[in-house]
């Protein structure tokens, strides 16, 4: 019993002394309102002036002007907007709204409330197991999209055989392979037939173009089908210009 004393008397006296200690100590520092706040505003205009002179001398690097009637364009934004840009296929047309605003705000509000709903005692070795299985799923299904996001839409900029392509061009490539365009062209190592190699240093991309669309305009002793029927006009664009890149 007395043993039970003595060291309750020294936990008391611990904790007296680390109160102490304590208050000592914030006398001695500096409190976070104003003190800290000020200085952290401080440094945030010190790296926003740094940043802004940064960009009036060395400027912002722009790529080429947007073209509002090119339907060709292939968008694509940074990787931690992938799954949002992938939920958005899945509302086209006038329904869009609904993947922007309405669904990723219910599944964020929903994400923000889930501690307060779920507040069960911790009977498993999980704590709070429906709010965690929610997350886990929340998780995997954020990269289940962004994985379906990079599969589905080309990149702005790919290397392929040594030669940059745009994303029209890798369009333009995937229907240059899907049309079946390689059981009679070769390009690129691939396909069998009339060679198409250097076809960008030997004819426009217009040529190209209207050769596509119909061979016989350009050539009337070509054999080759023409595909205005089978293809779009902004179809037809992307694979002459894929062609026109090999030079």
């Amino acid at each position: 019993m007395k043993l039970r004393e003595d060291v309750k008397t020294k936990l008391e006296d611990q904790v007296e002394e680390y109160h102490a200690r304590y208050h000592e100590f914030k006398e001695k520092g500096h409190p976070f309102w104003p003190d800290i706040i000020f200085e952290d505003t401080i440094a945030m205009i010190v790296v926003l002036a740094a940043i802004v002179g940064l960009t009036l001398i060395e400027g912002v690097p722009l790529g080429n002007v947007a073209n509002p009637a090119d339907t060709g364009y292939v968008p694509r934004p940074e990787w931690y907007f992938m799954f949002l840009f992938q939920l958005l296929k899945y509302f086209p047309g006038s329904l869009e709204w609904v993947g922007v605003a309405v669904v990723p705000g219910l599944a964020g509000l929903f994400l923000i409330l889930l501690p307060f709903l779920d507040r069960r005692p911790a009977r498993l070795p999980i704590r709070r197991p429906f709010a965690m299985l929610v997350a886990v799923a929340a998780v995997v299904g954020i990269f289940l999209l962004t994985v379906k996001a990079y599969e589905t839409t080309p990149a702005t900029a790919e290397e392929a055989g040594g030669i940059k392509l745009s994303a029209i061009q890798q369009m333009g490539r995937n229907i240059f392979i899907s049309k079946g365009c390689t059981g009679c062209h070769s390009l690129d190592g691939a396909g069998s037939g009339m060679p198409l190699e250097g076809i960008g240093s030997r004819m426009s991309t217009e040529k190209i173009h209207n050769y596509v669309e119909n061979p016989q305009t350009v050539n009337t002793s070509s054999v080759m089908p023409a595909f205005i029927r089978t293809m779009t006009h902004q179809e037809v664009e992307a694979v002459a210009k894929y062609l026109s890149v090999f030079k």
